[in-house]
């Protein structure tokens, strides 16, 4: 699957993490960090992400909360919405690239991390 997130890396990680240990009456906030708030690469990876998360239990609105913030390809937002929203505080980043994960890390050492992966082939 050329281009496409592998899901299974992404809910094993997310399982792996502390927050899910799942309770029926809680909520759980995930800091979404991305480039930007549309397009092919932003549709894929969100849709990936969510789908995977669904077919674990996981459901925006019901039990998952996902606070979703864009650097509209300024990767100098990074730091400061990674801020805001350990201020929140989330129970998980979810990184779909290096600075975004770095930005996490910076802002809050004690929260997990999720960072995707992509698998592509090169020719």
């Amino acid at each position: 699957m050329n281009g496409w997130i592998d899901r299974r890396c992404l809910v094993a990680a997310l399982l792996a993490a502390p927050v899910a240990v799942r309770s029926q009456d809680r909520v759980y906030r995930v800091g979404y960090l991305s480039w930007q708030d549309q397009g092919l690469y932003h549709d894929v990876t969100l849709r990936g992400f969510l789908d995977g998360l669904r077919s674990e239990g996981f459901v925006e609105g019901r039990n998952l909360e996902l606070l979703r913030r864009s650097a509209s390809n300024n990767a100098d937002r990074f730091k400061p919405m990674a801020k805001e929203l350990a201020a929140v505080p989330v129970d998980l980043y979810f990184a779909p690239a290096t600075p975004m994960a770095t930005a996490a890390w910076y802002a809050d050492k004690k929260t997990p991390i999720v960072v995707a992966t992509i698998r592509t082939r090169w020719n």
